[in-house]
């Protein structure tokens, strides 16, 4: 997921917060990160999103 957000934040500048964590024990990760969206957006044509 985090190449999609790079995506938003580097091509269509958007304000998206990163907040990180570590030691997750229901996952066994050390780090993680929960990403936060600043800015208000709104759909476009009522379509999602195609990779």
């Amino acid at each position: 997921m985090s190449h999609f957000i790079m995506g938003l934040r580097e091509v269509q500048g958007l304000n998206i917060e990163t907040e990180r964590f570590s030691n997750d024990p229901a996952t066994g990760r050390e780090t993680y990160g929960i990403y936060k969206l600043l800015d208000n957006v709104t759909p476009v044509g009522g379509q999602g999103v195609r990779s």
